[in-house]
């Protein structure tokens, strides 16, 4: 079974595209033209250059494993996209990298179709273009995994940076509370 990715001159093989030293959002789109009738099924490794292509990205740095899985229907394609892995985010306490385990599971309907639109689980690729874009599919994946907030578990911070954040952590002064505020308080602190 053929695997193909589209290049801009050509559709190469899969493991091709991985001896390019430097890669390029373009050596990931799927020419779904080319896709053969028993689909495709790639296994990826992405180290710290595949970050590199989503500039400003949420993930600096990391290495994951991804799965994809096309499979020609009828009127549309199944796509199925598995990542797995680990990747380094800095930590918003200490900023130092804090690994977070990276484990998704993905599945889409792809429509060729003028509405060049992507929806929660149906993705439509233009007929004229005829390209699926994989590399932003498996970022996306990783991305979703993050948490919104990314510490070290207690205790695990960079000391020297959290000695200079006491430093410079603001003085509470003693203010007044109003007595009804306060009442609430204790209340609360009951429960």
């Amino acid at each position: 079974m053929q695997k193909y990715l589209y290049n801009s001159k050509k559709c190469i093989n899969f493991a091709a595209a991985f001896e390019i030293m430097t890669m390029q959002i373009s050596d990931f789109f799927i020419d779904m033209n080319a896709v053969p009738a028993e689909g495709l099924s790639q296994h990826f490794d992405f180290g710290n250059d595949f970050w590199l292509l989503f500039e400003n990205g949420l993930i600096p740095k990391g290495s994951i494993s991804a799965n994809v899985n096309l499979t020609p229907r009828n009127n549309f394609y199944e796509l199925s996209i598995d990542v797995k892995g680990v990747v380094q985010i800095p930590c918003d306490r200490c900023l130092d990298d804090v690994d977070i385990r990276v484990e998704r599971q993905d599945d889409f309907f792809v429509k060729l179709g003028d509405n060049d639109d992507y929806g929660e689980e149906i993705i439509y690729v233009s007929r004229s273009d005829a390209m699926l874009d994989i590399a932003t599919l498996i970022y996306e994946a990783a991305a979703l995994t993050v948490p919104l907030v990314v510490t070290h578990p207690d205790g695990q911070c960079n000391p020297e940076m959290l000695d200079i954040l006491k430093k410079h952590e603001p003085k509470q002064e003693n203010k007044v509370i109003d007595p009804r505020w306060e009442k609430l308080q204790t209340l609360n602190s009951k429960l």
